[in-house]
């Protein structure tokens, strides 16, 4: 599994992983998913951190993932406080 800034944060926002190491953030990751889910996981994640998950002002309300999300719901009780 290839680590980029888009795997990264996308795997850490989903709560896969709490690492910030890539080496470490790709076994988690391979100890997670099934091997044949890796490339096309990769290719997924990339696209929605291009497009929605992105590093500044996500657009969570558009993302298929939300309600899974770590991330989400940590800034919907920020709104809440």
């Amino acid at each position: 599994i290839v680590v980029d800034t888009h795997v990264k944060r996308i795997s850490n926002r989903l709560g896969f992983t709490k690492e910030e190491d890539p080496v470490k953030i790709e076994f988690d990751l391979m100890d997670l998913l099934p091997r044949e889910q890796w490339i096309l996981y990769n290719i997924q994640i990339i696209a929605l951190g291009r497009s929605i998950c992105t590093a500044r002002n996500p657009k969570c309300s558009a993302c298929f993932l939300r309600e899974d999300c770590i991330y989400y719901k940590n800034s919907q009780r920020e709104k809440i406080n």
